[in-house]
């Protein structure tokens, strides 16, 4: 039995894409920092990947390669010992990866297997976001324990509008700064303009899509721009030779960059997102109380 089994698993019929890839690479629910969030077990994940590495070496030296911090993108578990657990010797550590973590990981292999898990982790949230909690399926305890992250959530939103109403002011030199760039020559690959906007690369991937500046056709390795991003010189292509590992042909491929003009306008962008999302989200906060069972009205 693997150490991810005792969490509690999303139902397939809801959560879950029905595919083949679910059973391999189950998702389900963990307790990370206080708040149940979807996670899903790594030595499965990097079973699915057929990674050419033991498991134990390859999710250490990816934990330190991209600073993923425990009980914040992670949390380890002792499983019960193995080959009758003499002292420590055969004790199995697994870990439970937040979504963000395991697309991530499978992003930067950078093969089919992980464009497939990491497809599979967006579906997976995708869905979760789209199936209603039926109140009928909480016990007191869980709705007393809703009520309470809500009301800790809305005074520290309280808290964070007031201070992004202030960052505003305190990022308008940053996006003057970026603005100096836009009239100079250079691009970045998305790795190192997603460095320069202070996000992971899987995170500046994945909001790009959505504002609709790249895009993926099925089967393909790459994302493509879209031309109107191309026309407005917010991205553009850098061709490169490369030698078939396979045929040992002389091939190009084309990789997208974002020039300076278009991280001028993403630094933008996000920052008018971040203070949106939160204003909105203390709004709410403010106007929204779960009910108890037992409360009047």
């Amino acid at each position: 039995m693997s150490a991810f089994e005792p969490h509690e698993q999303l139902t397939a019929a809801t959560h879950q894409p029905t595919s083949a890839i679910a059973a391999l690479i189950p998702v389900g629910t963990s307790k990370i920092a206080g708040a149940n969030v979807q996670t899903t077990d790594a030595r499965g994940l990097h079973a699915f990947l057929k990674v050419g590495k033991d498991f134990s070496s390859w999710v250490k030296a990816r934990i330190e390669q991209y600073s993923f911090v425990e009980n914040e993108d992670f949390i380890v578990i002792d499983a019960a010992p193995q080959n009758g657990g003499a002292g420590n010797r055969g004790v199995r550590v697994e870990y439970a990866l937040t979504l963000d973590m395991a697309k991530e990981l499978a992003m930067v292999e950078r093969n089919a297997k992980g464009k497939e898990a990491r497809q599979y982790f967006i579906e997976c949230e995708r869905r979760a976001v789209a199936a209603p909690v039926r109140p009928t399926e909480l016990s007191r305890l869980d709705l007393i324990e809703m009520a309470m992250a809500a009301e800790r959530e809305r005074i520290a939103a309280d808290a964070k509008v007031q201070q992004l109403e202030h960052r505003v002011a305190d990022q308008a030199p940053a996006v003057a700064g970026f603005d100096l760039l836009a009239s100079a020559d250079g691009s970045l690959c998305i790795r190192d303009a997603a460095a320069t906007l202070k996000m992971r690369p899987c995170d500046l991937t994945d909001y790009l899509i959505e504002k609709g500046w790249i895009y993926q056709r099925t089967g393909a390795e790459d994302h493509k721009a879209f031309g109107k991003r191309l026309q407005a010189l917010d991205l553009k292509y850098n061709v490169f030779g490369y030698t078939s590992k396979t045929t040992g042909d002389r091939k190009a491929r084309q990789q997208i960059r974002i020039t300076n003009k278009g991280l001028t306008k993403l630094a933008a962008m996000l920052a008018q997102d971040a203070v949106a999302k939160r204003l909105t989200a203390g709004a709410g906060q403010n106007q929204q109380r779960l009910p108890l069972p037992g409360d009047d009205g």
